[in-house]
């Protein structure tokens, strides 16, 4: 691995470079400096709006922030996407590299498009913080909560395809996905960043 990116409670995203294999030897460089802990970070692959991938991360400050890995932290980013209320502890790009999913101590989970960097879809009504989230395939969302309600720990929501062309805002009935618990803990339930993945 030539690339690694991690983010930190000192409110930075760190790149590093990969500078000799035997033994491994790594170059680091500040990609972003924020206001306060960044505690989730997604990457988008190359592609061909952008070559070099993009780096999306969030924390405590709420703020999305999505920018070109060789960027320096003192030029704009592509992106800063606003709308969540509370930290924002978990990101995923869908597998087609079309939006990107978060999820939020706030207890929403949003989808945003690249380019226009809008809110695209708000799925509300978990029964906790959002802890973790993964973008399945192009229409299932998979959402992991921290919460000691029973039954609250992991949702499937399903999206109909008009859902990814409206703008939040809307009422859940008005977005027209469907989302089922799956159920079975009996002690305080959660899912952590990292524990769910696709198969494959």
């Amino acid at each position: 691995m030539d690339l690694v990116l991690s983010a930190s409670r000192d409110a930075t995203v760190r790149l590093w470079k990969l500078l000799s294999e035997n033994p491994p030897k790594y170059d680091c460089s500040i990609i972003s400096h924020g206001s306060a802990f960044i505690n989730s970070i997604a990457y988008l692959p190359s592609t061909k709006d952008f070559p070099d991938g993009l780096v999306i991360s969030g924390g405590k400050d709420t703020v999305i922030e999505v920018r070109q890995p060789g960027k320096p932290p003192e030029e704009d980013a592509e992106g800063l996407l606003l709308g969540h209320s509370h930290n924002v502890c978990a990101l995923d790009v869908s597998p087609a590299g079309d939006f990107i999913v978060s999820g939020s101590w706030d207890g929403s989970a949003r989808l945003w498009g690249f380019g226009k960097w809008e809110c695209r879809a708000l799925l509300e009504g978990h029964e906790g913080s959002v802890w973790t989230v993964l973008a399945y395939d192009p229409k299932t969302i998979i959402t992991g909560v921290n919460s000691t309600v029973p039954g609250a720990g992991l949702g499937i929501s399903r999206l109909a395809d008009c859902m990814l062309h409206r703008v939040c805002g809307h009422a859940n009935k008005d977005l027209r996905f469907e989302r089922e618990i799956l159920t079975g803990h009996t002690g305080q339930q959660g899912a952590r960043p990292g524990f769910m993945s696709r198969p494959g």
